[in-house]
């Protein structure tokens, strides 16, 4: 084995990227190598021609189809004026073309929801409505009668917001919106500011739907209004996703160990920016990917956020035990209630032993919970 390639092995053991970090560790086992022929033999190294910059692996937030709609419920303080300013705001937006609409309720239950989405498709073409886990979005009446009318809808799970990045920069732009002038009399915390009336809100989105944004260029109204620019919007993302792939390590596959950034809280001191244990691929679900403990609980990440190690767990790496309380995983359904839509499933732990228990349909669904999971089509074509 020549001098180079024992330095390109001690580099891979290393899984570092800057030759400065690299080099104490290479000396251990090569003392007389110099930080000029490390960064030499660095520079020729495959992985360096496309080095770990999150943004090389972020998925471009965009539809492969049109009428997709991001929905969210924008909530407004409590002490407010009743008569003025509604409990909450509906806040959908088009992903692709990025026009938005604010619908006042007064609550949350889930006939106002159910209510809002049915006279919002039926006054718009709507093909799918992607969300996260607010539980008035995901009631069974509001799905039996998207999944009637053949309208999808997509959870997203786990606070991955960046796939929700397209309706949280928009609520963020309200509220710079809604912000006061050098000549206001009020403090931004005063509730002209912090709450939006019906009025407020209909003007702001007027100006938004008709300012030109930076995404694709038109105003959002221009855009709603002809197919063609939206379907050119479409094909441009879909060209900018595939020399996103032609990244060596962009798509992983099951089994790859992986580490994955940390994410942060502000209330907390973080020891680590990436997880010091190593996690291991069980699929992929949409644009993310599914990682799991020894133990067999996951974590849903997205793809910017994980460091690929290889299908051999390296030397110096450990498996992580858990990601937490495992409460087991299910094996098999015992039985199915149709009206209360739960399932009497068989739990197996990681010791092998098991227990019985009763859960909702929608969590053997995860992100879609219009769609039978492989146990359910099991069961039922056992059962039928």
């Amino acid at each position: 084995m020549t001098t180079d390639q024992q330095i390109d092995l001690a580099i891979d053991k290393t899984h570092l990227r800057t030759s400065k970090k690299i080099h104490p560790h290479v000396l251990k086992k090569h003392p007389d190598v110099s930080m000029e022929k490390l960064e030499k033999v660095n520079k020729t190294r495959p992985k360096d021609e496309y080095p770990h910059k999150k943004e090389n692996y972020y998925y471009p937030i965009f539809s492969n189809h049109p009428y997709t709609f991001q929905i969210d419920l924008l909530e407004q303080s409590h002490d407010r004026d009743a008569d003025n300013y509604p409990a909450f705001f509906v806040i959908i937006i088009n992903v692709n073309t990025k026009y938005a609409y604010a619908i006042p309720i007064e609550d949350k239950k889930q006939n106002t929801i159910y209510n809002v989405i049915k006279d919002f498709c039926e006054n718009h073409r709507v093909i799918s409505f992607i969300c996260d886990e607010e539980g008035a979005f995901q009631s069974n009446k509001v799905l039996d009668w998207l999944t009637e009318h053949k309208i999808s809808m997509k959870l997203i799970t786990e606070k991955r917001h960046s796939a929700l990045s397209v309706i949280d920069k928009f609520i963020r732009t309200l509220r710079d919106m809604n912000t006061p002038t050098v000549h206001s009399q009020r403090q931004s915390n005063d509730p002209k500011y912090r709450d939006f009336t019906v009025h407020r809100m209909n003007k702001l989105l007027k100006i938004y739907n008709k300012t030109v944004h930076d995404s694709h260029g038109y105003t959002p109204k221009a855009m709603e209004k002809d197919i063609k620019l939206e379907k050119k919007f479409i094909i441009r993302k879909l060209y900018q996703l595939n020399r996103r792939r032609k990244i060596t390590d962009f798509e992983l596959q099951p089994n790859m160990f992986v580490r994955y950034i940390l994410p942060k809280d502000p209330k907390k001191k973080h020891r680590f920016k990436v997880s010091p244990e190593a996690y291991k691929i069980s699929h992929k679900e949409g644009n993310a990917y599914v990682i799991m403990a020894a133990d067999g609980t996951t974590k849903t990440v997205s793809r910017w956020r994980l460091f690929p190690l290889g299908y051999n767990l390296p030397a110096k790496m450990k498996f992580a035990n858990t990601f937490g309380t495992n409460t087991g995983t299910v094996s098999r359904i015992i039985s199915y209630d149709r009206n209360k839509r739960t399932y009497d499933v068989e739990f197996v732990m990681p010791d092998g032993t098991t227990y019985n228990d009763t859960i909702h349909e929608r969590n053997l669904r995860g992100t879609t919970p219009q769609v039978k999971s492989p146990l359910e089509k099991q069961f039922f074509a056992e059962n039928n």
